[in-house]
This record gives structure tokens, C-alpha cells and sequence, in this order.
């Protein structure tokens, strides 16, 4: 800006300052990557990276923070099994900032299912009542299944607050041994391993 003052007397000066403004918030852009597993949680750990541009005043400042703001740190960050939320923030040479956040879900860990109603070699009649556990302590257990024959078929049963249970008819079935094997699934699509036991039919009168 050029200015000229002039007296009374008709005496004058002049003279020019130089100001800057800068109204607008630089532009942030996050990077994550897609989302390996299911209800939004990944099933591998996860790096969070973070860019952003100023073009008025410039950047001055881009970083993250896991505990609500109260410390920050530089990219990438990485995360393990667990649920976080992250703070993007970005700030430019005049002070105009941006804060935006991103919620990251990991469990990258499989379920376990247990047999707790029966033991290996166990003979059974009529109608049993299998049941037992199964426990993922990060996204949850979402459902399980049973097999009768070993493996060859499965069905669904019945999972309430991480119990799981099935009324299996072993009269319409012959008299003899069979193979019980139960799996689950938790809410990241991570699998549990397969637990098995052997139960013996015994239906007949002696």
C-alpha cells in the first residue's frame, strides 16, 4: 500500500508498507487403506499417513494425536488390535488450521470356541444340549457353526453374550461314534480354529 501526506504549507511525504492475508485453511488429505475385513474393521494392522498444502501462506504444521489432542506426533502412525480415534491437524504460516478425525477398528487376533457341555468319549442319548464359549475380546464374537459329521455339513447355532448352543436329536441318527467339531467367526470376518470332540450315540435298550 503507497500513501502521501501533505501539510498545510504544502510540504508532503510519502512512504508504503507491505501486508499479507491468508483467510483459508490448508488442504488436508488422509490415507488409509481399504478396509480388509467386515463392520468396518481391518483384520491387518494399519498405517495412517496424513499430506496437506498451503498455497496463500504456506504449512507450518502437520501432525496427529491418539489421546484427544493433548500430545501429538508426526506421520505415519501405526495401529494395532484395538478400537482408536485419530486427530489430523494441520495448521498454516497465518494460523488458520484444520482438525479432522478418523476412527481405525483392528482385530487382527481369531476367536476361540469351546466344547464346555461334553468330554471326548462321552456317550450321549436323545437329545443333547451342546454347548460352550466363544470369546474375541476386541470386535466381538458375531456367530458360530456346527458340524455332526466331521465336517462334512455345517449349521448355524445359537450365540448369545459370547455362549453358544445346539440341541442336537442323536436319535435320528445310527447308534456309534461321531466327531463333533464347532468354529466361529467374530465380527472382522477373522475364523477361529476348529475344536473337536468325540461323542458316543447310544440310543439302543440293552
Amino acid at each position: 500500500a503507497n500513501y502521501t501526506v501533505t501539510s498545510t504549507s504544502g510540504r508532503t511525504a510519502s512512504g508504503s508498507s507491505t501486508w499479507q492475508r491468508d483467510g483459508t485453511p490448508p488442504d488436508l488429505e488422509i490415507s488409509l487403506p481399504p478396509v480388509d475385513g467386515r463392520n468396518g474393521w481391518y483384520v491387518s494392522e494399519v498405517d495412517l499417513s496424513a499430506s496437506a498444502t498451503d498455497a496463500i501462506s504456506g504449512l507450518t504444521i502437520l501432525n496427529g494425536s491418539l489421546d484427544g489432542g493433548t500430545t501429538w506426533i508426526s506421520f505415519p502412525i501405526h495401529f494395532t488390535d484395538g478400537e482408536h480415534l485419530a486427530l489430523i491437524h494441520a495448521r498454516d504460516v497465518a494460523g488458520n488450521q484444520v482438525i479432522v478425525s478418523r476412527s481405525i477398528q483392528v482385530d487382527t487376533v481369531a476367536p476361540v470356541v469351546q466344547i464346555t457341555s461334553h468330554t471326548n468319549g462321552d456317550v450321549v442319548q436323545g437329545d443333547v444340549q451342546l454347548s460352550g464359549s466363544l470369546e474375541d475380546l476386541t470386535s466381538g464374537p458375531e456367530g458360530g457353526e456346527i458340524s455332526i459329521d466331521g465336517g462334512v455339513t455345517w449349521q448355524p447355532v445359537l450365540l448369545e453374550s459370547g455362549y453358544w448352543s445346539f440341541n442336537w436329536q442323536s436319535g435320528e441318527v445310527p447308534n456309534g461314534e461321531y466327531t463333533i467339531q464347532v468354529r466361529g467367526m467374530d465380527r472382522a470376518s477373522n475364523d477361529s480354529a476348529v475344536t473337536t470332540i468325540s461323542l458316543t450315540v447310544d440310543n439302543a435298550p440293552p
